[in-house]
């Protein structure tokens, strides 16, 4: 005849879940604190999902940690008012080295859709003769730094390469770019001539063009290597340092 099986045993809860007094509680520890680095964790877990069943030793774990709780959502909005500081200190170097990027632009000028012609003297030649007759400003090719195209020269080709000037005179400068409007009389190709620009405004202004197109905005503009905008034509012209803050305007926010 086959033996009986036995009937599995339940685990006990200690005595500390038992009886939640105090007293009881400090007992149950003195009693066991040689043996707490030996407890099972399995059994450990078992205690603690049963303690929390109790609504007592629940609320006292409550009171226990809502401290703790309170200073660690301290410290974390702490280090959020820290970051977002760092950030805009961030931001402004980074405004303040793009200005001094620009600054060294100063002097640069790029013409856009000057003819190319093969057999031509010197590219210098070209932008003189192009400023002094139809911007009607003297300019002798001793009074540029530097002149050349860039791009790969193509023929036959009805886009002429972007020409990059940079001019001694800083005077100089502001007369060319204060005489475009000029570009406007009498001319059967669009011909551009801009401040040279740091890639980031460059891409900055080009955003902002397209959302002139898109009459998200009324008007861009470069003065002085800075992006200005309009939202509408009654309104003053703002500068744009950020993609985000151009994005925002543009948006209507």
């Amino acid at each position: 005849m086959p033996p009986k099986k036995q009937p599995k045993s339940q685990k006990k809860v200690p005595t500390i879940l038992e009886n939640s007094s105090s007293d009881s509680e400090d007992e149950y520890l003195s009693a066991n604190t040689a043996n707490t680095a030996k407890i099972d964790p399995s059994d450990f877990i078992y205690c603690l999902k049963a303690a929390l069943l109790d609504q007592g030793v629940a609320n006292q774990l409550q009171a226990c940690l809502s401290p703790l709780i309170g200073e660690l959502k301290q410290e974390v909005d702490e280090l959020k008012c820290a970051l977002q500081t760092k950030d805009s200190q961030i931001m402004k170097l980074q405004e303040e080295i793009d200005d001094l990027k620009q600054d060294s632009k100063s002097h640069t000028l790029r013409f856009d859709g000057l003819e190319e012609e093969s057999g031509q003297k010197i590219v210098e030649e070209t932008v003189c003769d192009f400023v002094t007759q139809t911007l009607r400003i003297p300019l002798n090719t001793w009074e540029i730094e530097t002149c050349f195209r860039i791009g790969k020269k193509v023929n036959n080709t009805d886009n002429p390469r972007r020409i990059v000037v940079q001019l001694l005179n800083l005077g100089k400068v502001k007369k060319i770019l204060g005489a475009k409007k000029e570009l406007r009389k009498n001319r059967t190709k669009p011909i551009y001539i801009n401040q040279d620009l740091i890639p980031k405004r460059a891409e900055l202004f080009k955003t902002a063009r397209e959302y002139v197109k898109t009459d998200q905005l009324y008007r861009t503009w470069i003065f002085n290597g800075q992006v200005y905008i309009k939202k509408k034509a009654d309104q003053d012209g703002i500068i744009v340092k950020s993609m985000s803050s151009l994005n925002m305007l543009a948006s209507g926010n």
